[in-house]
């Protein structure tokens, strides 16, 4: 063959496609290429060689990188070549596909900062005409305005490798395809949204909604959507719409695994879904409807429970609070909140928004913290976790709460032990001591007192000196006896005081 080409195909092992840990074998030909992994009976990865657009070399991680740009818009990435392969590889594009293999080295200056080139598939940040490196577009989740010159780039959570959440990965192609496709709005909607964040703007469409604020905007699939919760807050002004995200939001370094949506009872709305009535009719059908004209918090939640599928979990019917709540006000630490009684789990927001399945609860202790009758009127109770797997403790809940949450825990079959008895009794011993003491001292000075008038009427009785050794004393009450007695010697006495005191 010419060009020194012998082969009809050329074939590469220990190749890995798209930064997958498991590797396989790499074939080149005439008509396109193909990979598929070793000792596995997945369908290969195969490309026509009328989609290939341009090709470039570099060395990566794992010895060299062939990164095939498409013309779908998407990036191939072969990693595992050694540096003798360049020439095979190179003659096997020039030929067949009629594409110069370019041989592009990397930045290794270290310098961080540069300049941020977008590509057709890519952003490349280039220092000096070289790749420092470069961000397939299919990787970035979402973007967001951190200052006045930054932008924040956050990256896909789930991974080829692992699939985290139990989804199959998109393909190359797929990915392509779904980074160049433009979705229809399918509904807005606006509420606020306690804690960190505050007012937001939702878009949604079929496939994921976005939530818009000043700062920070997210996007969520429904796919991510794990549980719905529909909890009235204890101020009965407004319900509170959490969203169980698996894989979490994400702000910064910080994970929210629970989205909380606070929505007014008596704000009322209309909306029109933009899906034709065939959609409608078949892929939504007895899940969602073309027109919502209800109370705002009636008509999110089934939005979101027909696009996510998923149940909506309201508080359990076993419980009601003192005040006929469906939860009860305590706090986390400093975090004051509501906490809300399931049928399957207890669940605390708005933050830090905590869920506790009844399954994994050993058992549940109730107390007063410090022992002290000024704390009779709170409590606190540690849900303690099976296998030693740590607690959850929520504080200063009111006494009148106690009996609502011993029938619940019965009714669930939950073990709970009730410390607050044991601390009565203490108290109330420790009281009765403290009252027998008291009296007891009491009872001592009286008796002190009874001898001390008895000896004084002794001395007035038999002791003839009595009176005049009393007159003769320095001590202030007997001057003041002695003061009723004679003015004169008042006076006397009073001028000649302050002597005494500059003498001490």
């Amino acid at each position: 063959m010419a060009s020194g080409l012998t082969y009809f195909r050329e074939s590469f092992e220990n190749i890995h496609l798209d930064l997958s840990k498991q590797s396989g074998r790499c074939r080149l030909a005439e008509s396109g290429l193909g990979w598929k992994a070793g000792g596995s009976s997945a369908e290969p990865f195969t490309l026509s060689g009328d989609q290939l657009l341009s090709a470039q070399w570099s060395r990566a991680a794992k010895g060299h990188e062939l990164k095939i740009i498409t013309k779908e818009q998407s990036v191939i990435q072969l990693d595992g070549f050694v540096a003798d392969d360049f020439e095979r590889v190179s003659k096997a594009f020039k030929i067949w596909y009629g594409i110069n293999l370019e041989n592009k080295e990397h930045a290794l200056r270290g310098w961080n900062w540069g300049k941020a080139e977008f590509g057709r598939a890519e952003m490349a940040f280039n220092v000096q005409n070289r790749p420092a490196f470069e961000i397939p577009y299919s990787e970035i989740s979402n973007t967001n305005l951190a200052g006045r010159n930054e932008i924040a780039v956050e990256f896909n959570l789930t991974s080829e490798q692992n699939g985290v959440n139990g989804h199959k990965p998109a393909t190359t192609r797929e990915r392509g395809r779904k980074a160049a496709a433009a979705r229809d709005e399918l509904v807005e909607m606006r509420f606020y949204i306690p804690g960190t964040m505050s007012k937001k703007e939702a878009n949604g469409d079929e496939g994921s909604f976005r939530l818009r604020g000043k700062t920070y905007d997210y996007k969520v699939e429904y796919s991510a959507i794990k549980k719905v919760f529909m909890l009235p807050k204890i101020d009965e002004v407004h319900t509170l719409l959490t969203l169980g995200l698996d894989p979490p939001l994400r702000q910064g370094q910080t994970r929210y695994p629970f989205l909380v949506m606070q929505i007014k009872l008596d704000d009322e709305t209309q909306i029109d879904l933009n899906l034709e009535e065939d959609v409608l009719a078949t892929k939504y059908k007895d899940k969602l409807e073309g027109h919502y004209e209800a109370p705002l918090h009636h008509v999110i939640t089934r939005v979101f429970k027909g696009l996510s599928g998923k149940k909506v979990i309201t508080p359990s019917k076993d419980f009601s609070s003192h005040h006929n709540l469906q939860g009860v006000k305590c706090s986390i630490k400093a975090n004051e909140g509501a906490l809300y009684c399931l049928d399957r789990s207890f669940m605390f927001v708005p933050k830090p928004a905590t869920y506790v399945p009844i399954e994994n609860v050993e058992k549940i202790v109730m107390s007063r913290i410090g022992g002290q009758l000024a704390a009779s009127r709170t409590f606190d109770i540690s849900i303690l976790l099976k296998g030693g797997a740590g607690e959850h403790q929520f504080s200063n809940i009111n006494r009148e709460e106690q009996q609502s949450l011993e029938e619940f825990f019965k009714a669930k079959g939950i073990k709970y032990k009730n410390e607050m008895t044991d601390d009565s009794s203490s108290l109330l011993k420790a009281a009765l001591e403290d009252q027998d003491l008291a009296s007891s001292e009491e009872t001592h000075l009286a008796a002190a007192a009874r001898t001390v008038d008895s000896e004084s009427d002794v001395a007035e009785e038999y002791d003839s000196e009595h009176e005049s050794s009393g007159a003769g004393s320095g001590s202030d009450v007997e001057m003041a006896d002695a003061d009723d007695g004679d003015d004169d010697d008042g006076d006397a006495e009073e001028e000649e005081r302050p002597k005494k005191k500059s003498k001490k």
